[in-house]
C-alpha cells in the first residue's frame, strides 16, 4: 500500500513523536537548498531541523538539532511499526524545477529546489499468535 505524506503531515508526525519521546515541545523545519557538485551539476539538498525550546540557566533558549536522512527513515520506521505497519520503501518527493522568467533578451532560466514530502510503501504487520 502506498502512503503519501506532505511536509505538513511529516511535521506533525515528527513533532508528536519527539514530544512523546523527550517531553519537549519541538518544531520541525524543512530547508531545501540548491548546491553545485564538483562537476558543476545542480543538486537539491533538504535539511531537516528540529527546533526545541530548552530552559538553560533560567533562560529559554532555542536549540537546533539537524536530523539526517537515515535518522528520519529510522524515526518513520518506528512510527509505522507502532501503528502496526512494516516499512517496505521510503522515497522523498524532492527535486529541481526549472522556471523561465522574462522575455526576449532578458529571458532567464532559474532552478528552484522543492521538497513536497515522502512516499512510503507499507504493508500490514501480520500478528503472530503466541502459544
Amino acid at each position: 500500500m502506498e502512503l503519501k505524506l506532505t511536509t505538513t503531515d511529516l511535521k506533525e508526525l515528527l513533532s508528536e513523536y519527539y514530544y512523546k519521546r523527550d517531553q519537549i515541545d519541538s518544531k520541525v523545519v524543512f530547508n531545501t537548498t540548491l548546491e553545485r557538485d564538483m562537476y558543476n551539476e545542480e543538486i537539491e539538498r533538504t535539511e531537516v531541523k528540529l527546533k526545541r525550546k530548552i530552559n538553560l540557566l533560567g533562560k529559554d533558549r532555542v536549540v537546533d538539532t539537524v536530523i539526517t536522512e537515515n535518522e528520519l527513515k529510522d524515526t518513520l520506521k518506528i512510527i509505522l511499526e507502532e501503528a502496526g505497519y512494516i516499512l517496505d520503501n521510503l522515497t522523498f518527493d524532492s527535486g529541481i524545477n526549472y522556471v523561465t522568467e522574462g522575455y526576449g533578451l532578458g529571458e532567464e532560466t532559474i532552478a528552484r529546489p522543492y521538497f513536497k514530502g515522502a512516499i512510503i510503501n507499507i504493508r500490514k504487520l501480520d500478528k503472530v499468535k503466541k502459544l
